[in-house]
């Protein structure tokens, strides 16, 4: 994933309860191993990966985790009318390893290929098998961060832990309150002003995701991309700044925040209202729309 992880327990006891603490660390170790088994499985950058064997190999068994994530995936493919698509692998572009080691020089960049297959429907499939077609590479970057929250979110239900929050990347799922017993405040990035916030957001039991087409950008030949593509990979849309969704679990926040920059502004507002999901986009005039299921949350929008 290629990410930061934030976990915090908000826990009222004020004992200093020994035993208490350990099994609060151990729990802990626990939820990022979670977190490091997902990384191993579906990482594009790991050649080692299930994921990266599947391409590879064109060809292999899986799991049954990738057998759940790919079931999702189909699943999402329809519902976004395939601007979630996995195949629009950022690789075929220069975004082939982790985007701190990505070349900045144009120089060092290499051509884009003219095979990609994005056909979504071709991948056979039977029982526990996957075959790709030519052209094709899995990438299930715009997934595997809200089913991996999702998934640490569970195991924390499991050992009885009733207020905290999971921080992926901007990934985010709040359980229950905060110390004080209020709704946690989450602050939503500016996408012009670095290191400022636009807004504040008030969740409990909930999921945030936001997706950004400013952060991670570099140049081929001139031209410029950021990490998500448009289904029709040589075109990419760029009248989205960044895309803030609320959902009730992860994993649905980060595909259709990732599937609207996609989609771009105007077909990401009628996805949103149609869909009645809530949420903000900053466009590229860096003006705000809010989906009328925005008004269901105590959203404050500060100064810039």
């Amino acid at each position: 994933m290629g990410t930061d992880i934030e976990i915090q327990i908000f826990q009222r006891k004020t004992l200093k309860d020994y035993f208490f603490w350990q099994k609060v660390q151990r729990d802990m170790d626990t939820a990022f191993e979670i977190f490091e088994k997902m990384e191993q499985k579906f990482s594009r950058f790991r050649e080692d990966s299930e994921l990266s064997q599947i391409n590879i190999q064109r060809w292999g068994k899986m799991s049954p985790e990738f057998q759940e994530v790919y079931t999702y995936m189909q699943e999402f493919y329809t519902e976004t009318e395939g601007y979630f698509n996995p195949l629009v692998n950022v690789s075929s572009i220069g975004y082939d390893k982790s985007f701190e080691k990505i070349y900045k020089k144009q120089e060092k960049q290499q051509n884009i290929p003219q095979d990609i297959n994005t056909d979504f429907s071709s991948i056979k499939t039977q029982g526990d098998t996957i075959e790709l077609q030519i052209g094709q590479n899995l990438d299930f970057g715009g997934i595997v961060k809200g089913y991996s929250v999702d998934k640490v979110k569970n195991f924390l239900r499991e050992k009885w832990y009733k207020n905290f929050l999971i921080n992926a990347g901007g990934d985010i799922w709040i359980e229950g309150k905060d110390i004080s017993g209020k709704h946690m405040t989450i602050g939503i990035d500016h996408p012009v002003k670095q290191e400022d916030i636009f807004a504040m957001v008030e969740l409990s039991w909930a999921s945030l995701s936001t997706s950004w087409s400013y952060k991670r950008k570099w140049k081929v030949w001139e031209k410029q991309y950021h990490h998500i593509l448009n289904p029709i990979w040589e075109i990419q849309d760029t009248s989205i700044l960044s895309v803030s969704l609320i959902a009730e679990d992860c994993m649905t926040a980060d595909v259709y925040a990732t599937s609207c920059i996609a989609m771009g502004y105007e077909k990401s507002k009628k996805f949103l209202e149609s869909h009645n999901i809530a949420g903000c986009i900053v466009d590229a005039d860096a003006a705000m729309y809010q989906s009328p299921s925005m008004k269901n949350y105590n959203i404050t929008l500060l100064p810039v």
